[in-house]
């Protein structure tokens, strides 16, 4: 197959696609990736033909990027628009017969292009937040719907929040459905932005367990990991002897880390562990001093450095879950929003970390607190060893790779 992906948003949401093409690449695929100018370097060191969506911006540097509503417009208005026409024209310069196209939900223009030209689609889902389900409710930043309330009330939550987004997508992607001589579209949150031929989920089913009200198309591919830098090794002084290694890492929240470090310099000050802090480049640096124990390194490849640590403190990123799953390690999600929240209720549900809130009353003691009880409790570490060979194991990704191959043979017989 000549398959063309689209990876759009944050590092949470093109590595794993990253992941996934490569799988793909070594089964004798030939594998492109649109993607942001950004990841260039990450596409082309996993061997796969790098095509450049210029003039698309992150949006994690917005101070309302994680806020619980006025993220919506964000997303909408600096992201999810200003990449239809890009995503679009480079799709449509292909030709439909010999091109099978792999985008994550974000990519509108893909699905667009599906309904206009009839390239055969795939969407591929990082995380079970974007899937609605009203027999499964998500975790939500804000006003959440409860899994307990009634059924009328929990169809009602999904109703609004899909008019709100149809009200921020809605009129732009009107004028580009209208101009390529398309119907108008509802429900575009939710269902449109799914193809109706198949989906791929980038996690394991036992992560997510499928509610009966997910779409039939969907199969499971498990955790795509790319951790990119693999071959760099650990500092040499974090592997000497001595306290447990905590790690903090935020992904890529950008600036709105910067409380998160400053917080986990605070909790570790003097306490019994080595604290090493992932910042990362956009963070924009900390001006906190650092204590001896607290060590700070903008990236090291946490492939790399999990299965050495005791603990991991982390945003709720689902890229960051699942490294912290195969390394077996206890861990603590502090979600920012978005996804996180519900990520961070699934590791508690299956017993391999804790959830800590930022807006909780003393988040800092909260947080300390939680450090003390897993470096102390190996209950912890034996339950997460349970996970750590079904988090690596790739059979669920050999078989999203079948299935997409036999889709494939079916439509070319």
């Amino acid at each position: 197959m000549r398959i063309m992906m689209v990876a759009l948003g944050t590092a949470g949401d093109v590595f794993p696609m990253i992941g996934f093409g490569r799988a793909l690449q070594q089964r004798g695929h030939e594998v492109h990736m649109a993607s942001m100018p950004q990841y260039k370097g990450a596409v082309q060191s996993s061997g796969l033909v790098f095509q450049s969506l210029d003039g698309l911006q992150g949006v994690t540097d917005d101070p309302d990027f994680y806020h619980a509503t006025r993220s919506m417009r964000v997303v909408a208005q600096r992201f999810l628009i200003p990449a239809v026409n890009p995503v679009y024209e480079l799709i449509s310069s292909l030709e439909p017969e010999r091109w099978t196209i792999l985008a994550n939900l974000y990519a509108y223009g893909a699905r667009i292009a599906q309904e206009k030209h009839g390239f055969r689609l795939i969407t591929c889902v990082v995380t079970p937040f974007s899937l609605r389900s009203v027999q499964h409710m998500p975790v939500t930043p804000g006003i959440a719907c409860p899994q307990w309330a009634p059924s009328l009330l929990r169809r009602a939550f999904f109703a609004l929040v899909s008019r709100l987004w149809d009200r921020e997508l809605g009129p732009s992607l009107g004028k580009i459905r209208e101009s390529a001589g398309l119907a108008g579209a509802k429900n575009l949150w939710y269902e449109w932005c799914l193809s109706p031929e198949r989906v791929i989920a980038l996690f394991p089913e036992w992560f997510a367990p499928r509610p009966s009200d997910w779409p039939a198309q969907l199969v499971y591919a498990g955790f795509t990991v790319f951790d990119q830098g693999g071959g760099q090794a650990v500092p040499a002084e974090l592997l000497e002897p001595g306290d447990p290694l905590v790690i903090f890492a935020a992904g890529s929240a950008g600036p709105a880390a910067i409380h998160f470090f400053r917080t986990a310099v605070a909790v570790s000050s003097g306490r019994p562990w080595r604290a090493i802090l992932l910042t990362g480049k956009s963070t924009g640096g900390l001006d906190t001093p650092l204590p001896a124990n607290v060590h700070q390194y903008e990236y090291i490849p946490m492939s790399q450095l999990f299965p050495f640590a005791s603990v991991v403190v982390h945003h709720g990123g689902l890229g960051t879950i699942s490294l912290a799953l195969m390394a077996g390690v206890p861990q603590i999600a502090v979600p920012f929003g978005h996804d996180q929240y519900d990520n961070a209720a699934r590791i508690e549900q299956l017993g391999v970390g804790r959830a800590v809130r930022q807006s909780s009353s003393n988040f800092a003691l909260r947080l300390r607190s939680a450090i003390e009880e897993m470096l102390c409790d190996q209950s912890w570490s034996a339950r997460c060893q349970k996970f750590k060979q079904k988090a690596a194991s790739s059979s669920s990704l050999s078989e999203a790779c079948e299935q997409i191959e036999a889709d494939y043979s079916a439509l070319h017989r």
